[in-house]
């Protein structure tokens, strides 16, 4: 969203592609992306007015958290998914892949999921049906990682479904 609105204050940020290919400079600990000084009293999730003229973004006016969860819901039901679509949907997905990645510990998954410690995840988001390939495992042959990633992914279409 933030590039459909032309938000950043470098010019050669205008799309994801661009965002990722930056580097941290030379010394520096972080590499910052300042907004336009425009954007700075602006919503990302901003409210359509509709006016006599015809509707209009109003990136004064903060969208609602009932219209985000009642949009999220009708996006994930365009898509095809089976279960309905939350914010912590993302959320937990996000904390799923966090935990699966060799790269983050647990200390920086704590940090970055704002967690006192791992109980927090095994707790409230360690997904309690298996999604490894156990059969591969006890034959010992090479686990199908992508197959049952697919399998017991949201992202699967439904047929039938709006947008399908």
């Amino acid at each position: 969203m933030l590039f459909k609105v032309k938000a950043f204050k470098s010019p050669s940020i205008y799309s994801p592609e661009k965002l990722y290919s930056l580097n941290v400079l030379q010394g520096m600990n972080e590499q910052e992306l300042p907004l336009k000084d425009e954007m700075l009293d602006n919503f990302v999730f901003c409210q359509a007015v509709r006016e006599a003229e015809g509707v209009h973004i109003a990136h004064n006016l903060q969208l609602s958290s009932a219209s985000v969860r009642y949009r999220m819901k009708i996006g994930g039901q365009i898509i095809g998914f089976k279960q309905v679509t939350k914010l912590y949907v993302l959320r937990d997905g996000a904390a799923k892949a966090l935990n699966e990645s060799p790269d983050v510990s647990d200390s920086v998954q704590n940090l970055i999921l704002q967690h006192a410690s791992i109980d927090t995840f095994l707790k409230h988001y360690l997904d309690r049906n298996i999604n490894v390939d156990i059969q591969n495992i006890y034959r010992g042959l090479e686990p199908q990682k992508a197959l049952m990633r697919f399998a017991c992914s949201m992202s699967r279409s439904t047929p039938g479904a709006p947008g399908s």
